[in-house]
């Protein structure tokens, strides 16, 4: 069924000039949409289900398409999925109705390709706002030559450029090897977003990995509901414009003949001008006003006991969070902490960048994450257990936990041998010097705390993130303790692991090493009197026999290496 448009005035910048083609099972919505939006000046049309829609697309193609997401047979979900394969973000704008609780449908939608959402019931004057805006843009990229988003060789974008038709790039605000951080503006809402987008050298060959990469980050960030982990707000794919080569005066040298030139060995690269279009996966967040921690230390240097604890707990509290959904973020670093002004001049920071992090009951004979157990992470805060390849759990980010604690006490990172080879194996073993070494005024009690989160072996760490930031709340100023008490409430206090005290192990050396157990001492037979004296094999060596014997063994070694020596230069 076809509704005419209706003559009206399209005043303030609404466009009577679309044809919509609204997508609903339920026939009372689908005619109180189709005719409120006729109302408005659109040319709309109207399916009941999904074949019908697809159909429909194929005898014509609407310039923006309404698509509810529950409908028998062929979800919309379905109907999206098929419609993606044809037509990018540009080109066939779609907006997904969903039911308002299900936030689980919304992540799925703008995974698979929804430019925006609406929840039910429908707010008409914002859906009409948004069909308004993404017309808008459709109809400023219909008259360029291209709806690809032209990126330079290595993916960057300049200020202007618009991403997936939504996106309009302010500035880059970080990069690395695995993707580009862009501030951006959505265009429907004008609200800031950070763009992450996959380096354009990435997209060649096979790049499942790094596609699961960015479909997991943005999965898991997607389950979690914490005021202090960065909220998803969009996903999809970009249809990118690369170049394909330098221009010539780039390439070429002055003064070498052309002939010359052409009769070096090698290939020639394509035309310059040319571009080939890559699709590139991304994840839109929240913009984040604030300073990576690393950022924030360097400029702060090791900062006061109370505002390194006022730091720790929210950071805690959210892992936690990820924790009891069953997820480990497996890379916690300050770089993947934001630092913001929250109110009355406190502190908020985020957690972000869940690139790696995996589900805990993941299948270990899952391929992908066995090499991103093996290849990924940060080496300074790797749990020993990570930096051997073995499996990381929860107690894999208790460490790396303590190991900002300890930067942000000390001001300097625990480990940092220069090379990647001695650094892991500093890592595994546990040698790093205690914090009261390079700072004797943080409390003993503090310096336990952080040693008992470092320690290499797992099972002497704290029960649980919950654990940890519980006995940090006695150095938190009184407001932050009384924030985050009842979050923390009732949660049990761990008693310490066998042989190691409530404050302070007794271990003098700078080699945070687990206290090893004296073996009891086995007590000597008596000797009769006047008898001959019992064989010393018959009796058990304590360990400080055995330790003695080593050390009179190594002394004899080293005594002979000098003797030879003394032979060597003199003789």
């Amino acid at each position: 069924m076809r509704y005419p448009p209706a003559r009206r005035d399209m005043s303030g910048g609404q466009s009577a000039n679309g044809k919509l083609l609204v997508v609903d099972d339920n026939e009372a919505n689908r005619d109180m949409l189709a005719r409120r939006l006729t109302k408005q000046g659109y040319d709309v049309d109207v399916a009941v289900d999904g074949p019908e829609a697809l159909r429909k697309v194929e005898e014509q193609v609407p310039d923006l398409i309404v698509l509810d997401v529950m409908m028998p047979g062929m979800s919309g979900l379905e109907v999206l999925r098929y419609l993606r394969n044809l037509y990018d973000r540009v080109e066939l704008p779609v907006l997904m109705a969903t039911a308002k609780t299900d936030s689980e449908d919304v992540v799925a939608a703008l995974a698979v390709g929804a430019n925006d959402y609406v929840t039910k019931p429908v707010d008409f004057p914002v859906l009409l706002a948004r069909v308004a805006s993404l017309l808008q843009t459709r109809a400023v990229y219909a008259t360029g030559p291209s709806s690809s988003t032209h990126l330079s060789a290595d993916g960057e974008a300049s200020p202007g450029t618009v991403l997936d038709g939504r996106f309009r790039v302010e500035r880059t605000v970080g990069e690395g090897g695995f993707a580009i951080v862009f501030q951006a503006t959505q265009l429907s809402t004008g609200q800031p977003v950070a763009v992450k987008v996959l380096r354009s050298q990435r997209a060649t060959g096979d790049t499942r990995d790094d596609h699961r990469r960015f479909e997991n980050e943005m999965r898991l960030i997607g389950r979690l509901r914490h005021p202090h982990v960065v909220r998803l707000v969009d996903y999809g794919m970009l249809d990118a414009s690369l170049p394909t080569a330098d221009t010539w005066n780039e390439v070429s040298e002055p003064g070498i003949p052309m002939e010359e030139l052409l009769s070096l060995p090698g290939e020639l690269d394509e035309p310059t001008g040319r571009r080939q279009r890559k699709r590139l996966p991304y994840i839109v967040m929240e913009y984040l006003e604030g300073a990576s921690l690393d950022s924030y230390l360097k400029e702060k240097g090791a900062l006061p006991v109370p505002v390194a604890v006022e730091l720790l707990l929210p950071v805690a509290s959210a892992v936690a969070e990820a924790h009891r959904l069953g997820i480990v973020h497996r890379d916690l670093k300050p770089p993947n902490v934001i630092v913001g002004q929250g109110p009355r001049d406190s502190l908020h920071p985020w957690v972000l960048d869940f690139g790696i992090a995996r589900p805990d009951d993941e299948n270990d004979d899952d391929s992908f994450h066995r090499r991103e157990d093996a290849l990924i992470g940060t080496p300074e805060y790797m749990a020993p257990e990570q930096a051997r390849g073995l499996k990381t759990d929860e107690k894999s980010d208790q460490y790396a936990l303590g190991v900002l604690l300890y930067e942000s006490l000390t001001g300097r990172r625990p480990f940092r041998e220069r090379s990647i080879g001695e650094l892991v194996q500093k890592v595994a073993r546990g040698h790093f010097p205690r914090p009261r070494e390079l700072r004797p005024d943080i409390p003993e009690a503090l310096e336990a705390i952080v040693m008992r989160a470092m320690d290499p072996l797992p099972d002497r760490r704290f029960s649980t993130v919950e654990s940890f930031a519980k006995e940090l709340l006695a150095f938190a100023p009184d407001a932050i303790r009384g924030r985050w008490t009842g979050a923390f409430a009732s949660v049990k206090t761990d008693p310490p692991p066998a042989g190691q005290q409530a404050t302070v192990r007794p271990n003098p050396s700078p080699l945070a090493l687990p206290q090893v157990p004296k073996a009891p001492r086995v007590p000597r037979e008596p000797r009769p009197l006047g008898g001959a004296p019992q064989s010393p094999s018959l009796v058990p060596p304590t360990r400080g026999d055995q330790m003695r014997r080593v050390a009179f063994g190594l002394a004899l070694v080293g005594v002979a290496f000098a003797a030879l020596a003394a032979y060597i230069l003199l003789g």
